[in-house]
């Protein structure tokens, strides 16, 4: 079974590429991490200004969520608070998972539902749920029973992957040595 390492979003015409660094390391039979960079062809932030002589004015930035050059990311996956500039603009929380993959979380899964205020859900057939467990800790589930724990990390500005947790108890820790460095 040969996995696609390209696609073209036929919404926005995004080019998005995934490319495996390493292998798939393997915790336990049910449990297991790989590291990837992926490339995503939407490179442009804008912002939209008042210039005193000009009027409105748009500026044009490199992606600020590229961390491996302009377009490409290594990550195991972030987590962005709603109207978290520069990386978030929506209303919504957003996951960016390792294939660049974005996932952005509503108050139901479907509309019209009952809200209950410690989760939200990303719609489009993934299927995550976000467990708000405190100010600072926000755990995603995932269908397969995994969790990812995220913990806001004022050095960076975001919410960071420091665990994965199978659900037979198996896990992966990620420690950071300073923002720019991790350790698995």
């Amino acid at each position: 079974h040969a996995e696609d390492v390209d696609a073209i979003n036929l919404f926005n015409g995004n080019l998005t590429i995934s490319i495996p660094i390493g292998q798939s390391y393997p915790v336990n039979a049910g449990l297991s991490y790989s590291i990837g960079l992926s490339y995503n062809s939407n490179i442009w932030d804008y912002d939209r200004y008042q210039d005193p002589q000009y009027g409105t004015l748009t500026r044009a930035y490199p992606n600020r969520k590229s961390n491996a050059g302009v377009g490409w990311t290594v990550s195991l996956g972030t987590l962005y608070q709603p109207h978290q500039a520069p990386f978030n603009n929506s209303q919504w929380w957003l996951y960016v998972a390792p294939d660049g993959s974005e996932h952005f979380f509503y108050d139901t899964l479907h509309e019209n539902e009952a809200v209950d205020s410690d989760y939200q859900y990303a719609r489009g057939g993934s299927y995550i749920r976000m467990h708000r467990v405190s100010s600072t800790q926000q755990d995603l589930e995932f269908p397969d029973g995994r969790i990812h724990t995220f913990y806001y990390s004022s050095a960076v500005d975001y919410y960071r992957l420091e665990a994965i947790v199978d659900r037979f108890g198996n896990s992966v820790s990620v420690f950071y040595n300073d923002p720019d460095n991790w350790q698995i």
